[in-house]
């Protein structure tokens, strides 16, 4: 409930929808997204009831996004050194941040580069030009 209170702050609206692990579907989170609008990704708690339908392609929706943010964070762990061994929290956080960063400025760099090479042609032409 407070990354929804500070969504809410930030943005002046409550989310659509939550995107949560399944330890996260409790009783409390699960009447807190009830009573503001909310709907939490995954199946209803207990027994599933013969008279109300589970939208399994909402489900389905919801679980490739997730897969999507979670290989993020699975990159990041492997790749950038996200994986947290630090002992004080504001080492933790300065861990976080040059990782998130080293990881824009790669999608940055490689960005550049695939304009440059789309460029590449027009380029090539002009610096032939140039030198006669």
């Amino acid at each position: 409930p407070k990354i929804v209170e500070r969504f809410r702050e930030r943005t002046g609206h409550y989310p659509k929808r939550l995107l949560a692990d399944k330890i996260y579907r409790t009783r409390d989170n699960l009447s807190y997204s009830k009573e503001h609008g909310i709907r939490l990704s995954g199946p209803p708690l207990g027994r599933p009831r013969k008279d109300e339908p589970w939208d399994r392609k909402s489900e389905y929706r919801d679980n490739c996004e997730r897969n999507a943010i979670e290989g993020f964070f699975g990159t990041g762990k492997r790749s950038y050194g996200l994986v947290i061994m630090a002992k004080l929290q504001n080492t933790s956080v300065t861990v976080i941040m040059v990782g998130i960063m080293a990881m824009n400025l790669k999608r940055l760099v490689l960005l550049q580069l695939l304009w440059l090479l789309h460029r590449w042609p027009e380029m090539k032409s002009r610096l032939s030009l140039s030198a006669v």
